[in-house]
């Protein structure tokens, strides 16, 4: 009772002090224009304080509203831009897959291998790279060493009696179906014929035997080796390594491809002495090439030219 009492005389002397002040004297001018600033200053501070959080909780609410909206636009953009890759990516996986199981039963048997070429290659890679959004599709055999001789006699014939796969040699002094590759870093041209390359114990020759043409593939490579190019070598053995280790015919087609380093291109011609400029970054997407249904004996890789443009 006592406290209530003090708080209840603490109040009421706060409020005679201030409501006294008001109910001074009114004639007396100087007071009035007191009162007039007390009331003026009370009200801007009023009307400051209430802007002030008025700001504070908009800009609060518009940060978290904007956000909201920012983060719900980023999840959503970035997730359609990871489909968009995925969906492109499985389209190129798919149209090479299909190139592999065409080739494989158009020439059943495998002990024609490497010598076979499709007449019909550049028709039908042209369309189904333009289906599955691959730059360029090419074909190579496998080569072993001891089949090279007669391989670039066969390859020599078909180039001159086919007309459509390109019938000039790719270099001076190269005759048509012969093996080629590049001295490093120089890049002078020579014939191949060992298959062997820096950094690995394995010894065969991947010639590109038939291919769609382009401003960055030109013509020239014709019968080069491609694992000599050191960006795709590693890709190249990784899928004879794969089809070697396992007895799954199955699971070999469907696991044993691999994707090469990228690089930009075109490449520096052995002609060239100043590089072109780089027009685009692309990679290697290989996939085995198995002859019929059941055969598990690699013969062959076929290969798209992924452009990052269309991923």
């Amino acid at each position: 009772m006592k406290r209530r009492s003090a708080s209840l005389l603490a109040t009421s002397s706060f409020c005679e002090k201030w409501c006294g002040f008001f109910k001074r004297d009114t004639n007396n001018e100087t007071v009035q224009l007191q009162k007039i600033f007390y009331l003026r200053a009370l009200l801007i501070c009023s009307l400051v304080s209430t802007a002030a959080i008025c700001s504070v909780l908009s800009y609060t609410i518009l940060s978290e509203n904007e956000m909201t909206r920012f983060s719900t636009q980023y999840d959503s953009l970035s997730g359609s831009a990871l489909n968009s890759v995925a969906d492109s990516f499985e389209q190129m996986n798919s149209g090479l897959k299909e190139m592999a199981t065409t080739y494989g039963y158009i020439f059943p048997n495998e002990n024609s291998w490497p010598n076979v070429a499709w007449p019909g290659f550049l028709p039908s890679a042209a369309h189904l790279g333009k289906l599955s959004a691959l730059e360029n599709i090419a074909f190579t055999p496998i080569v072993w060493p001891h089949k090279i001789p007669d391989y670039e006699v066969y390859m020599g014939n078909y180039y001159r009696d086919d007309g459509q796969d390109v019938r000039s040699p790719p270099m001076p002094g190269l005759q048509l179906g012969q093996l080629w590759s590049l001295t490093l870093p120089n890049r002078i041209p020579y014939r191949e014929t060992d298959g062997v390359i820096v950094g690995s114990d394995l010894k065969y020759v991947t010639p590109v035997a038939q291919y769609t043409t382009s401003e960055i593939y030109g013509p020239i490579y014709l019968s080069y080796n491609l694992r000599n190019t050191m960006a795709f070598a590693p890709a190249l053995d990784k899928v004879m390594v794969c089809v070697n280790s396992t007895s799954n015919t199955t699971l070999a087609r469907s696991s044993c491809g691999a994707i090469s380093d990228t690089i930009g291109l075109p490449f520096p011609l052995p002609t060239e002495s100043v590089p072109r400029p780089i027009q685009d970054m692309q990679a290697l997407l290989v996939h085995p090439i198995f002859p019929g249904k059941n055969s598990s004996t690699l013969v062959g890789l076929v290969f798209g030219s992924m452009s990052w443009k269309q991923l």
